[in-house]
């Protein structure tokens, strides 16, 4: 095999935060870590089906899916249109990851996302 980079971004602790605070969204505690979960997910199934996130899970749907956090898997089908091929594969991990976030204690959505204050003059 060739060695050079594949392009996929690098996943860290830090990446689904990035992304959440592009959103302009707030999320709970509970939807902060459907979030989580769904990234780290979505990663993973990513590199083993050596596709884009893109296809894995479109980023609005993954937001979505985080903000309802549906009780059924079908309540995720219906955040996705068109439902992603890997999503319907697996519904199921995708809901378990739901279970455990709705199973997290509520926090005000300041402490949830864990941000750190940084001293100093913040910009913008």
């Amino acid at each position: 095999g060739s060695s050079g980079s594949s392009g996929k971004p690098i996943f860290t602790d830090e990446s689904y935060l990035e992304l959440y605070r592009k959103q302009k969204k707030h999320l709970n505690t509970q939807q902060l870590t459907a979030f989580q979960l769904l990234f780290a997910w979505r990663d993973k199934t990513a590199r083993r089906e050596d596709e884009s996130y893109g296809y894995v899970l479109p980023n609005h749907m993954m937001l979505k899916i985080a903000e309802e956090l549906p009780k059924e898997p079908q309540g995720i089908i219906a955040c996705c249109n068109p439902v992603p091929p890997l999503v319907r594969q697996q519904i199921n991990e995708m809901h378990l990851l739901i279970q455990q976030a709705r199973e997290m204690p509520l926090l005000k959505s300041e402490v949830a996302a864990g941000v750190k204050k940084s001293s100093g003059p913040s910009s913008g």
